[in-house]
């Protein structure tokens, strides 16, 4: 009995999610909250049997334990517990229901679930699906419980809020939406997983998820971006935010969370405080803890931590910013609810948690939580961050004057002022609570002062008395005196934004004396932070107070003044300095801060307002400027729909201007379920049902229908709008994006028209203009119900030229022309010579399978396309450019092209031209073999596939062609001559002497032939292209021709620009006075011999004696000579008038070893007369082959086997073996069929059998071919479709290729071929009484279900695998590489789609036997691990090969394929076997997954996987330790081709390694070894190491910028070395090949290296009495500098303290055994001294710990140690830093520290015209002591900096926008530069490396150079520029920009 399996899972989502509060979020998912019970239901494979138990298993994170609660197993019990628990419900025989429990503390996160099935002693586990676990603010468990329901809604499920901002005697309240259900579920559990946190410890990490205090932390610290994190937010308070955000423009999470997800999590730019806070309010309630807003106005930031906030002013009263402390207006952060057992239970309740990058808290970014009611009661040492956030709300405030020289004066102490208006929103309205009370006692009161010195004293640890100040520099200051005088500011009127400030001063005098009082006035802007921007006032004044007296002081701030300083706050800080005169210096600050009042915008509301009912709003604004404006935008935000609305220019008045916005309230947005394309009906219409795609194929100009499935009924409001897309950057202004509504016609051609409909199915008719760009297009539809827009990808189709459509330019109005000149499959050419003309079958296969798809990849393959996408797509409506764009991609001489041409030689290294037969085996071994051409064709096979390809050919027009309008495009000179030249015939009897004898002027362009209409025949359409030869007419044109041509004179030429074709008539020649005539005894067949005669007759009386040089050659169809076959000479006599025969023979032999693969001769005769001119004779023979004919055994139907005979002869008198007979047909045979034949004896006849199904009904063509040179034949045979009236006609190819002969030249290939002529047969249906039967549909239905269990042995069809090929390349994040192959990574599944040529439900017994077989490798084996076979399952293994079903319907499954996250890496074959013969499915490539857990490779870090594995631009640190240089390198491992090159050099790698075993590439320590064997390794080498002066037949190695053009010019070479490289240029391909792989990876720079060391830690260098360094071997010695990798890895065969960071030098190294690379070898064990550990630790270890000892050679020829001469190597180990371009230091990686300084300086004269390209001096120091022995050294390498060249970007920059950067040079020299040359090269931004030559650059002068290039890439772009000159070599500068997307 089969193991009890669920085969589907019920995961009952409305019901769940209704219970658990959770229906609202938007991800499909089952989403439930923590200690609630979930209920799921599972169906079997059969019944539960006694016996049997069940259990569930659920997982989280990536090591679940028990221990850590991240794993749990429970059995099914009675009733639920506290823990996980699981009962059974009420169940039937089918499906079990079950109720399933978590704790209430249990972690959140998404789980994996799988059930526990034992029976007996067996125990199995199957793994069911996932789901996430929430936080439960309703569960009284969970520490985020809250009793108030209405709070609960409040805090937990509201997604709208209110922050309120201003100051406080000024609060403002805006809006902000949350959207914590809008689709971010996702993006709040990658926010967790992306943490310093997990960095450090996942495990621990998730196992802690279950507290909320600590979740709240962790998010506190993801929300800013300050710790290189990847946080959400990037700060920023002060300056421009140009081409970045305005936090003040923000208005809710979701856009700024879905812009950080999109950014692949780089920080968005950028959030002040209340965004902070914002957005952490959104991830807090999507994870279930409730969550509020807090304001705090006058909040204080203490960063010395005394309590105390100082603020300074000058004498005058301007504030000056020179304290760390700061006071800001306001300050927003977030309070959440949960309990505090750490604390105790007196401090549960709301937690303060900030996520403004303030302080760093333990290391982090990151506060709270801390308790409010800690903060309250001054526990400021309780966790976490309680000081900071007391002092933010209680500390107090001094005032201090700094004077002239410096002192500070203290005036004033305020300790009422911080903490003010403590507010957050009310629950279930838009008001404002004040919750002062909450964090503080009353301000003034005794317990306030109590608590404020509590708080002090556990501070200071002391206790604190009354009145205590200290000064900022930490001693006391005087005690404060009272001035005597009071003062403030009073508003004189409300202050608007636009207007003059009027403001009065109120100073009084509280004494009974009188005071003369010098008032110091200033006003500035500033922030909401109160930092000082901008002085805009200054005053200064005195005033007299009597006793007791006041007085007002008014005080104007034009507009004219603040207008342009006021920032976004729109905030005015005015002080006045009060100094009462002759009392020793007392003074009064009064301060007043003035927020502006925006303009008003006035919203009206009807009264009355109905749900789904339109209503109006009107909006009123007026402009407050005494100016006009501009460019004004007015942002709407309705139900979290932005609308954007372009206003006037209002002028200054104050009235305003209104307008409304039509606003439907709480409607609900129209849901689309399943779209039907109509496919059947629409391609029937469309004439596009012959195409073997399951896409909806369509021809422009006509319209198609389409049918929406609805989930809701659809209203009368709803609108409805159609955009249809195409290419890379679609554009309305490009034609390659239309928008379109209902019932009217866009600007661009597209309409849309409603059908009658239902309510739930909508019916529509789209027209697409007849002038559309042609390609594969995405439909989207839009749909604005009142204020609600959704949008719903329809799907893709494909739209196509029209010949049916009147309007296109391709239309074509004969019926039957079109059924041939497009709709035809199959076709004749043409060839042979013009007496001899022989039909070849050719198999065009348009419809087939992947033919569409591969004609497209050729458009998108073009050099158009590569060098402006998006122009390229925008011209595809145009047949001229389409046809052009093929022609030229068609052949391969313009790189990447189809088809390469060779016309002589061997073709040993492809395909013979004569073996094709059909263009679709060509096209698909393009597409297979990843685009590289295919080899070889020919004319035929170039115009079979498209058109002749010599580069590139015309259209030009046939009507040109004749009329001699040469000059018109495209090519019509080319083809002029082609058809019309004059042929003039030359005999050549020595290097001097030549004679014209012949001038023909009919010989060229004859019989121009085509296929008819119809039928196989030839029609002649010579006239089309030429009046008749010798006619008038001809001349005449042929005359206009050569003088368009600027040919003057015939037969002479002159120069002709191109591309016009230079060709001239030739001078007549001499009449001789003989003719001739070469003619055949009988047709030539090959095999036999060839019987000529030469007849020639003597015109004249006069006797003649004649000499003949008969001469016989083998030539190719292009007439060219080969080989010679026969030479003789005759001499005959003529008397007048007579006429004489000359026989002669060509025998089988003399020709059978020198005949071509076109079986061509050439007899030429030329007959000398003496004095008198010359006669030539010349015959083209071509040998015939004899018949191969065809016979089907049986009547033909289609889907149904039916037996083919085919019959041929040897016609040769040897024997022949290692014969293949090929067949091929469009619509009988998918792929080319191969039957061997091993021997045929002489004039043997022999019968092969075999078997086809045609599956296509029509006029099919069978064609065969036998031999490389055996020809090929067809024939006609009628099949009729099983439930259809007519009848039909396949054709079918087969080709035999034989092999060596054993006859008289046994060994050597035949060079003989076989004709078969043409044959009709006709046959009826396949029934026994040969009758047509007509069936309905229900007996049709009966009738297939039979042939299914007829044909069931065989398999159910597979007619198409959809691999998926955008969705999974970016889920695996491989789409950079390809978006037209599959590429994936291990350890992560994929989805396929199997469209079934039946209905499944018909074939469910055979499906169970259906199998998916995967293989890679050249030998695949199952004993190897890389052939693996398992079956199509409802549930997969993740850890294993496996295929889950996920989505079917009766002719589709979608397939999720797992893989294993240690499967092998390398190009797979992907197969489908459900009866003994396997399926193929397609083909797809494996790699290393840092993503995933599993994978050795598993990187956490998701800012480092950017880094080394998707970053393309790099940084290679050169130099000294001293001066390090930064050199920019493009890695470019994910250009075109670089997969393919990656694992060329992984076989060769492992070829060089002998290591056989393919299954070894699963582990990366062994890639890394065989790709690291290939870089510089003997003479397998990709790279050959650089000496000195040794570049001249190579590449400089400081010239190279990248790693593709080595790696390609490798290829190009054929697998030769690449000259030159280094160190640097090694890790630099190293690191592309790695990166391309999947592994990650880094390039490390090294100073002071030791190379060489063989593992010994000591080195010796000699020098002589003057310092100059004497070592010259390759001996050890110290390298300035050494580049190499590290490679991140797990180490499986080492310890687990070794897996990390792992050294790799592909630079080879002197070993015991040879030059060799080294590693990979741990770091950690190179720090540790592990040297015993593989792989090559000794050598790393001293390499950067040897110590060189220095010894001077002495004039006596003796060695002397010099003290001081010891050097440490080692040093400043750099790599780039993750996300920057920051140089980061890791020597604390390799070693422990050691220390070693010396500094020596140079004047630049003494080595300007020395300096190397590498820009490196050695200085070395030799001391001598003349008392002593004694000698010292010292020594330093120093890096000359290089020169600025600079490059500027402008501002912003656009995707596919043409832009222009600036390079600019500036001299440094005293002498000009010469001979500049700057090398500009950018991946994205321009296409190619360019040069551009600047000439001089004169002395101290800068010159400017402009690059113009358009952006093809969106992100990060880096440019890179390289001048060499004379004087400065390979100088280099480069700057990143980024680009917009467009």
């Amino acid at each position: 009995m089969a193991d009890l399996t669920p085969t589907h899972i019920s995961w009952q989502p409305s019901l769940n999610a209704a219970n658990h509060h959770t229906d609202r979020y938007a991800n499909t998912e089952l989403t439930v909250r923590r200690g609630q019970a979930f209920s799921i239901t599972l169906y079997f494979n059969r019944p539960r049997q006694n016996g049997e138990s069940l259990g569930f298993v659920t997982e989280i994170g990536p090591s679940p334990s028990e221990s850590h609660r991240t794993r749990a197993a429970f059995n099914l019990s009675e009733a639920l517990g506290s823990g996980w628990s699981a009962v059974q419900g009420p169940s039937d025989a089918g499906a079990m229901n079950f109720t399933i429990s978590s704790p209430a503390n249990a972690v959140i996160g998404r789980y994996n679930l799988s059930l526990l099935v034992t029976s007996g002693n067996k125990i199995f586990s199957r793994y069911l699906g996932q789901f996430v676990l929430l936080f439960n603010p309703w569960c009284p468990g969970d520490d985020v419980y809250m009793s108030n329901e209405n709070e609960r809604q409040e805090y937990v499920l509201n997604e709208n809020g209110i922050i309120f901002v201003g100051n406080a005697r000024y609060i403002e309240a805006r809006g902000w939406y949350y959207g914590q259900f809008q689709d971010l579920l996702n993006i709040c559990l990658t926010m967790l997983d992306l943490s310093l946190y997990y960095r450090q410890d996942p495990a621990m990490d998730v196992s802690r998820r279950g507290d909320p205090k600590y979740v709240g932390r962790v998010i506190s610290s993801m929300i800013n971006g300050n710790d290189n994190d990847n946080g959400v937010l990037l700060g920023k308070w002060q300056g421009s935010f140009h081409s970045h955000e305005n936090p003040s423009r923000w208005d809710g999470s979701v856009v700024i969370l879905k812009k950080w997800r999109q950014d692949n999590y780089r920080p968005v730019q950028y959030g002040q405080c209340w965004v902070f806070a914002g957005v952490m309010c959104t991830v807090l309630r999507c994870l279930g803890i409730p969550t509020r807003l807090v304001s705090n106005f006058n909040s204080a930031h203490d960063v010395d931590r005394n309590l105390s906030i100082d603020k300074y002013y000058d004498s005058s009263g301007r504030s000056l910013n020179i304290s760390k402390d700061s006071t800001w207006d306001y300050h927003v952060w977030n309070e959440s609810w949960f309990i505090r057992p750490d604390l105790g239970r007196p401090y549960n309740g709301w937690q303060v948690l900030d996520a403004t990058p303030q302080e760093q808290s333990r290391g982090i970014f990151q506060c709270g939580p801390a308790s409010v009611l800690a903060i309250k009661e001054g526990e400021v040492n309780l966790d976490y961050d309680t000081l900071f956030v007391y002092s933010e709300v209680n500390a107090d405030c001094n005032r201090w004057i700094v004077y002239n020289d410096g002192t500070k004066k203290r005036v004033y102490c305020d300790t009422e002022i911080i903490g003010r208006s403590i507010s957050t929103k009310a629950v279930g309205s838009n008001g404002r609570v004040d919750i002062t009370a909450n964090y503080k006692y009353p301000e003034g009161s005794s317990e306030e002062r109590r608590v404020y010195k509590k708080a002090l004293a556990k501070i200071l640890g002391t206790s604190v008395t009354e009145g205590r100040t200290d000064s900022p520099g930490g001693g006391s200051s005087e005690t404060m005196r009272n001035p005597g005088i009071a003062g403030k500011f009073k508003l004189a009127e409300p202050p608007v934004f636009g207007k003059d400030i009027n403001l009065i001063l109120v100073l009084n005098n509280l004494s009974s004396d009188r005071k003369s009082v010098r008032v110091d006035m200033s006003a500035s802007t500033i922030l909401y932070t109160r930092r000082t921007v901008t002085e805009i006032l200054k005053a200064a004044t005195s005033v007299e107070l009597g006793p007791r007296q006041g007085k007002h002081i008014r005080v104007k701030i034009p507009y004219t003044h603040y207008g342009k300083y006021l920032t976004t706050d729109k905030r005015i800080q005015v002080t006045a300095l009060c100094e009462v005169m002759r009392t020793h210096g007392l003074k009064l600050l009064v301060e007043k801060t003035i927020i502006l009042e925006d303009t008003n915008i006035i919203i009206k509301l009807p009264r009355r307002v109905v749900v789904n009912k339109a209503v109006s709003l009107e909006i009123s604004y007026a402009n407050p400027l005494p100016e006009p404006v501009s460019r004004c935008v007015l942002l709407v935000t309705l139900m979290n729909q932005q609308v954007k609305i372009n206003l006037g220019v209002p002028g200054t008045t104050e009235h305003g201007e209104g307008f409304a916005i039509v606003w439907q309230p709480a409607t609900q947005a129209l849901k689309i379920g399943k779209v039907n394309w109509q496919s059947k009906l629409n391609k029937a219409a469309h004439h596009t049902s012959d195409y073997s795609s399951t896409e909806v194929i369509l021809r422009r100009g006509q319209p198609f229908s389409i049918s929406l499935n609805l989930k809701t009924t659809a209203q009368s409001w709803d609108n409805f709008t159609f955009i249809a897309s195409t290419g890379p950057s679609p554009a309305e202004s490009q034609q390659t994006k239309a928008v379109f509504a209902l019932s009217e016609e866009a600007a661009s051609g597209w309409s849309a028209a409603q059908e009658p409909s239902e309510p739930r199915c909508l019916n529509f008719t789209i027209l697409s203009p007849a002038d559309a760009v042609i390609g594969r297009y995405k439909l989207q539809l839009h749909v604005l119900a009142g204020n609600k827009v959704s949008s719903k990808v329809l799907g893709q189709f494909v739209l196509l030229f029209n010949p049916w459509c009147p309007d296109d330019d391709v239309y074509m109005a004969n019926e039957k022309e079109r059924q041939e000149y497009v709709l035809n499959d199959s076709g004749i050419i043409f060839q042979g010579v013009e007496k001899d003309i022989q039909q070849e079958a050719w198999n065009y296969g348009q419809f087939e399978e992947d033919i569409l798809d591969i004609s497209l990849a050729i458009l998108d393959r073009s050099l158009n396309h590569r060098e402006d996408p998006a122009a390229d797509v925008s011209q595809r409506n145009c047949p001229v450019y389409v046809s052009r764009v093929i022609s030229a991609m068609v052949n391969s001489n313009d790189e990447k092209g189809v088809v390469e041409g060779k016309w002589s030689g061997k073709f040993r290294s492809g395909t013979n031209p004569l073996r094709w037969s059909g263009s679709v085996s060509i096209l698909r071994k393009w597409y297979r073999a990843r685009y590289r051409p295919v080899r070889y064709g020919q004319c035929w096979v170039f115009a079979g596939v498209t058109c002749t390809g010599i580069y590139q050919c015309g259209p030009a027009s046939t009507k040109a062609i004749k009329e001699g309008d040469v000059n018109l495009d495209y090519d019509s000179p080319f083809v002029f001559a082609a058809v019309n030249a004059d042929c003039v015939t030359w005999i050549r009897y020595s290097k001097k002497r030549k004679e014209r004898i012949y001038s023909d002027t009919r010989k060229i362009g004859k019989f121009i032939s085509t296929k008819a209409v119809g039928t196989n025949s030839r029609v002649d359409i010579t006239a089309n292209y030429k009046y008749p030869e010798g006619s008038l007419k001809e001349r005449q044109v042929y005359k206009k021709a050569l003088k368009l041509l600027g040919v003057r004179r015939p037969g002479k030429r002159t120069k002709i620009p191109r591309p016009r074709r230079r060709f001239s008539r030739a001078q007549p020649a001499q009449t001789p006075s003989i003719s001739g005539k070469l003619l055949l005894d009988a047709s030539p067949v090959i095999g036999q011999d060839i019987l000529l005669t030469l007849t020639l007759r003597n015109l004249i009386s006069d006797f003649k004696t004649i000499k003949v040089k008969l001469k016989a050659s083998a030539i190719l169809y292009t007439r060219k000579p080969k080989a010679e076959i026969l030479q003789l000479h005759r001499s005959i006599k003529l008397g007048a008038e007579e006429v004489k025969e000359i026989s002669f023979k060509i025998s089988y032999s003399q020709y059978k070893n020198s005949l071509m693969d076109d079986r061509k001769i050439l007899v030429t005769a030329v007959c000398q007369i003496k004095r008198g001119a010359s006669l030539l004779v010349e015959k083209d023979i071509v040998l015939q082959d004899p018949f191969l004919t065809i016979k089907v055994l049986g009547p033909a139907v289609v889907h149904k086997p039916v037996s083919v005979e085919v019959t041929f002869t040897n016609p040769l008198s040897e024997e022949v073996t290692d014969c293949v007979l090929r067949a091929e047909g469009s619509g009988l045979l998918k792929e080319q069929l191969r039957i061997h034949v091993e021997r045929m004896a002489p004039m043997e006849t022999s019968t092969v059998e075999f078997e086809i199904i045609p599956y296509r009904s029509g006029t099919r063509q069978l064609q065969r071919n036998q031999a490389n040179n055996f020809s090929r034949g067809q024939f006609l045979r009628q099949l009729e479709e099983e439930a259809t009236a007519h009848q039909s006609k396949q054709k079918l190819n087969i080709f035999m290729v034989s092999g060596t002969s054993h006859g008289p030249r046994a060994g050597a290939k035949c060079s003989q071929g076989l004709r078969s002529s043409i044959c009709m047969a006709e046959c009826t249906k396949g029934h026994s009484n040969q009758k047509l039967v007509l069936m309905s549909e229900e007996s049709e239905k009966q009738q297939e279900a039979a042939e299914a269990d007829r044909f069931g042995s065989k398999g159910l069809s597979i007619q198409k695998c959809d691999f998926m090929i955008p969705e999974n390349n970016k889920n695996h994040h491989t789409e950079e590489i390809s978006t037209e192959r599959l590429i994936v990574r291990r350890g992560q599944p994929f989805t396929i789609t199997l469209n079934f040529s039946a209905p499944v439900h018909n074939y469910l017994q055979q499906m169970k036997r259906t199998f998916l077989i995967i293989q890679t490798g050249p030998h695949s084996s199952k004993a190897d691990e890389i052939q693996v076979e398992f079956p199509i399952s409802s549930l997969g293994d993740q850890k294993q090969w496996s295929a889950a079903v996920e989505e079917q319907d009766p002719n589709f499954w979608t397939l999720c394929v797992n893989t294993p996250a240690n499967a092998p890496i390398g190009q797979y074959t992907l197969l489908s076997r459900a009866s003994k013969s396997p399926q193929l499915l397609g083909y797809f490539t494996l790699l290393f997954n840092p993503w995933c857990r599993d994978d050795e490779v598993f990187l956490a870090n998701e800012a480092q996987r950017q880094e080394y594995i998707l970053n393309q631009d790099g940084i290679i640190y050169q130099g000294t330790e001293n001066a390090i240089l930064a050199q920019p390198w493009d890695f470019g491992q994910f250009e075109e081709d670089m997969v393919d090159i990656c694992f060329i050099l992984l076989a060769l790698g492992e070829h060089f390694q002998r290591e056989k075993d393919p299954a070894q590439r699963k582990n990366p320590v062994h890639v890394c070894r065989a790709i690291a064997a290939m870089l510089n390794c003997n003479e397998f080498r990709s790279l050959t190491e650089y000496e000195p002066r040794q570049h001249d037949n190579g590449t400089s190695p400081s010239k190279w910028l990248g790693s593709r053009p080595i790696l390609q010019q490798w290829i190009a070479s054929k697998l030769q070395p690449v000259r030159y490289g280094r160190c640097w240029v090694f890790a630099a391909v190293l690191c592309s090949v790695l990166r391309c792989l999947g592994i990650p990876t880094r390039v490390v720079t090294g100073f002071t290296w030791a190379h060489n060391t063989k593992g010994s830690l000591s080195v010796d260098e000699y020098y002589d009495e003057d310092g100059t360094l004497l070592t010259q071997d390759k001996s050890a010695r110290l390298w300035t500098f050494h580049v190499w990798n590290e490679c991140w890895m797990a180490r499986t065969d080492l310890l687990p303290e070794y897996s990390g960071w792992q050294a790799l030098d592909a630079t080879c190294q002197e070993k015991s055994k040879g030059l060799s690379f080294c590693g990979p070898a741990p770091v950690h064990a190179i720090k540790e001294g592990d040297t015993q550990v593989d792989y090559d630790v000794c050598y790393f270890f001293a390499a950067v710990n040897a110590k060189c000892q220095v010894w001077i050679h002495k004039a006596d020829d003796t060695l002397k140690p010099a003290f001081g001469g010891t050097k440490y190597t080692g040093n400043n180990i750099s790599t780039k830093s993750v996300g920057s371009e920051r140089c980061e230091d890791i020597t604390q990686n390799y070693k422990y520290p050691e220390v070693n300084n010396l500094q020596v300086s140079v004047p630049y004269t003494w080595f300007g015209k020395e300096l190397g390209e590498n820009h490196l001096l050695r200085l070395t120091a030799v001391l001598r002591d003349e008392d002593s022995s004694y000698m010292y050294l010292a020594q330093e390498e120093i890096s000359i900096c290089e020169s600025p060249l600079t490059i500027e970007f402008p501002e912003n920059i656009v995707q596919y926008e043409p832009s222009t950067a600036k390079i600019s040079l500036q001299n440094p020299l005293m002498e000009p530069l010469e001979q500049c040359v700057i090398a500009v090269a950018g991946r994205g931004l321009i296409y190619r490396q360019r040069n551009y030559r600047l000439g001089s650059v004169q002395a101290k002068s800068t010159q400017e150079l402009q690059i113009p290039f358009t952006p093809t890439r969106a992100g990060p772009r880096r440019l890179t520029a390289r001048l060499t000159c004379l004087q400065l070599q390979n100088l280099k500068s480069y700057r990143t920009t980024n680009i917009a997307a467009a």
